[in-house]
This record gives structure tokens, sequence and C-alpha cells, in this order.
């Protein structure tokens, strides 16, 4: 199969939104991360602080200018290509 038949894949982490993320309480902070709640803001204002507007969740080693997980290839998977 030549590559018309093939599509580049990308995997994208999710993200949340810092800003949002820093107005929840404490109980919420301590749900969805490990810490305590003034080191989890103090990390979340820190990255706010280095220009980003999102966190990924898990590690993603390919984040674009606002945060947001830019994309990660993955193998080729054929396509059916329709005529």
């Amino acid at each position: 199969m030549n590559d018309a038949g093939k599509t580049k894949w990308k995997k994208l982490h999710m993200h949340i939104d810092i800003k949002q993320t820093l107005t929840y309480p404490d109980k919420k902070l301590k749900q969805m991360f490990k810490g305590e709640p003034r080191d989890i803001r103090d990390f979340l204002v820190a990255e706010l602080r280095k220009g980003f507007d999102y966190l990924p969740f898990g590690e993603c080693g390919n984040r674009g200018p606002d945060g947001m997980c830019a994309g990660h290839e993955v193998e080729e998977k054929e396509t059916e290509v329709k005529p």
C-alpha cells in the first residue's frame, strides 16, 4: 500500500485550564493532585509564570506555547481509501 492509504496519528494528552483550577476549593484540588493545596496552588502559579495557561495530564514532553500537549506521533495506521 502506498502513502496515500496511510494516516499519521497523534496522541494528545488531556489538559486542565490552570486559572480555572486555581478557583477550586482545597478539597477538590486534593482529589486532583498529590500534595497539600498550598503546594498545588504554588505549582500552578509557577506554571502560569512560565507563560502556560494549560496543564496536560500525565507526563508530556511536547507542550505548546500555551502549555497544552502539542501531540505525540504514533505508528502510522492504514486507513481505507475510497475512490
